[in-house]
């Protein structure tokens, strides 16, 4: 399986994003669960 990154959601998912992509991870911020679930069930 292809690693597409981690999905950070939640509060504080927008500064965790900006802090983890500063240390070279591959990672979005994903907003909230709903939003998640709703992406990946398309």
């Amino acid at each position: 399986m292809k690693n597409r990154g981690t999905i950070l959601t939640g509060g504080r998912s927008g500064q965790a994003t900006q802090y983890f992509k500063s240390l070279g991870v591959n990672c979005e911020n994903g907003a909230s669960w709903m939003d998640v679930n709703y992406q990946m069930s398309l």
